[in-house]
């Protein structure tokens, strides 16, 4: 084969855009993060968070659901394997990267682009529930550092001990205090 026969058969390699940088996204994960292993065991997790606009009608004054936007995201190695044992389908995430858009050939070879998020930093959104910080354990997997729940007491079966993994404590929420009523807002709405 000649050199200029392998460059018309050979396939590009998918170009990669950077967008923005330290991005922030804020969202819902669509679905239970997918973590899978590469061939030379790096662990790397998949999951999609739905971010979806709220709009205020100007007449009205009445808020809304807009457009909903999904960024498949993706993270490496103990990072992924936190991500996760950490979070599920539901659950309202904060999630800073690197955005990018990355384009591929579909499987009828049409040119398809993706708009992917490198994720740096993932954690739980406070606003509308509470989290439990369980520090990993250095030299450890992430399975044998996350406690798992039991699936019950007569079925559990005993384990070697080990040291318990540090968990921070929570402080307890506060109540929210109202900085300024909103004009001609109903009572009870405020500013914060």
């Amino acid at each position: 084969m000649t050199d200029e026969t392998a460059t018309q058969t050979a396939t590009p390699a998918p170009a990669t855009r950077t967008i923005a940088r330290n991005a922030v996204t804020i969202g819902n994960l669509t679905a239970d993060p997918e973590l899978r292993y590469t061939q030379d065991q790096k662990a790397v997790v998949n999951f999609t968070v739905a971010v979806t606009d709220r709009v205020r009608n100007a007449q009205t004054g009445e808020w809304s659901d807009g457009e909903t936007t999904f960024y498949r995201a993706t993270a490496w190695e103990a990072y992924a394997e936190h991500i996760a044992a950490s979070l599920s389908k539901g659950v309202r995430v904060v999630v800073i990267g690197d955005i990018v858009s990355r384009e591929y050939d579909d499987r009828n070879g049409v040119r398809r682009t993706s708009i992917e998020i490198k994720a740096s930093t993932v954690s739980v959104d406070l606003r509308y529930g509470t989290a439990v910080y369980t520090r990993a354990q250095a030299g450890q997997s992430q399975a044998a550092s996350v406690p798992q729940p039991a699936q019950s007491q007569a079925a559990s079966v005993p384990q070697p001990a080990q040291a318990a993994p540090v968990q921070q404590p929570v402080a307890q929420p506060a109540q929210a205090q109202p900085v300024a009523q909103v004009a001609g807002a109903p009572a009870g709405e405020f500013v914060f």
